[in-house]
């Protein structure tokens, strides 16, 4: 690549320089590139020539950090914001449509949701009614089904635990699962990250819909891969300074966090987490993986809990689905930070096949939450 990847990048040279002093760079600049891909990767409608140079000039400064020092001193003022122009415009086209989409979202969730509860009253009510079916379009899947129904969008992760534990409260549920504080008493949790994982492969394979009796479509049954990122309450737990890190499968903090947290990670001692330690220095981490890889590597088994059978399963689903939507051979990576100035906790997540059903361990927790309620139970 000629051309200074950070003037490809159109950030202020001034904030560059000031992240760097303060090794704050890399955070930056994989959560820069995260979000402008949201807006204009080709499959969110975007412009593919200016996804690739964005992504090209990430690329460059993360195979070359020797050079990282020189790139900064040569950038040009006056070009600085010539991508960033080029993203603002897009975003000026999408951002409306994005809010707008978003909007009839939740309240075609609100809808299906409500739909669920009126089709369990009224077979439950007479066994031999079956609700007549909904004319659907065949890529217009619902909101969940007879085991899942996924929670509307929370501004932050916090805020979409207390609007879970809320809900099941007001359900009166007895079979979302719970966890049993120190003093006792029990208290709703979201779901681990096996648990986002099997809901995902229960889905899949649930080919015909227990209340209808209808042949569902396969937009329906990958929902919960494509709509959206689940979050879960397994902690990432991360060393100050290190690559070296621990996954959490029942974090009591994550569980008990208090819904106006509003900081990006939790300050926590690592030391005091005695689950296995794991490497990110010792594996792939932060980019694609083949399926082979996926199935061996260790944050993946780890995070899923020692369950290969699982992990098979849900990788020769997402797999195939990138093969035949995106002609992808790759996907699965294990996202992690690394060198991080403080111990921290964070939550992990499984990310929308659109992102390569990624296992997300780096995301804020003041951003956004997005969780799995259990519906029901019973033979499929």
């Amino acid at each position: 690549m000629k051309d200074n990847p950070f003037d490809l990048l159109g950030i202020d040279r001034d904030l560059v320089k000031l992240l760097y002093r303060q090794r704050g760079l890399d955070d930056f600049l994989k959560y820069y590139v995260i979000k402008a891909q949201k807006y204009i990767h080709p499959d969110m409608n975007g412009d593919h020539r200016l996804s690739a140079e964005i992504n090209g000039a990430y690329d460059e400064i993360c195979r070359n950090p020797s050079q990282v020092g020189y790139w900064i001193d040569t950038m040009r003022e006056s070009s600085t914001r010539i991508l960033e122009t080029r993203v603002q415009e897009l975003l000026s086209k999408t951002q409306k449509q994005s809010r707008e989409i978003e909007r009839l979202r939740v309240v075609e969730s609100e809808y299906q949701n409500l739909k669920l509860k009126y089709d369990s009253l009224l077979v439950k009510s007479n066994p031999a009614i079956v609700p007549p079916r909904i004319s659907h379009d065949e890529e217009e899947p619902t909101s969940g089904y007879k085991d899942y129904i996924l929670m509307p969008m929370t501004s932050t992760y916090p805020l979409g635990v207390e609007a879970l534990q809320k809900e099941l409260i007001r359900l009166k549920s007895t079979i979302h699962p719970t966890f049993v504080k120190s003093d006792g008493s029990k208290i709703y949790r979201p779901l681990t990250f096996k648990e986002d994982i099997k809901a995902r492969v229960e889905n899949y394979e649930l080919r015909i819909d227990p209340v209808t009796k209808r042949e569902r479509s396969e937009a329906e049954r990958l929902f919960l891969i494509t709509e959206r990122w689940l979050d879960s309450c397994t902690a990432m737990v991360y060393k100050a300074g290190t690559t070296k890190f621990k996954i959490i499968p029942q974090s009591s903090d994550l569980i008990c966090i208090p819904a106006g947290f509003r900081e990006s990670f939790m300050r926590v001692e690592y030391s005091r987490y005695k689950e296995p330690e794991l490497d990110s220095s010792k594996n792939k981490y932060n980019t694609a993986l083949t399926k082979g890889e996926v199935l061996n590597h260790p944050a993946w088994i780890t995070a899923v809990e020692e369950d290969r059978s699982l992990l098979a399963e849900y990788t020769n689903i997402i797999f195939n689905a990138l093969k035949s939507k995106y002609g992808r051979e790759t996907g699965m990576g294990f996202y992690v930070r690394e060198r991080p100035e403080t111990d921290q906790l964070r939550a992990l997540c499984v990310v929308n096949l659109n992102f390569n059903s990624n296992a997300n361990g780096v995301d804020n927790l003041d951003k956004f939450g997005s969780f799995l309620l259990v519906a029901h139970r019973g033979g499929k």
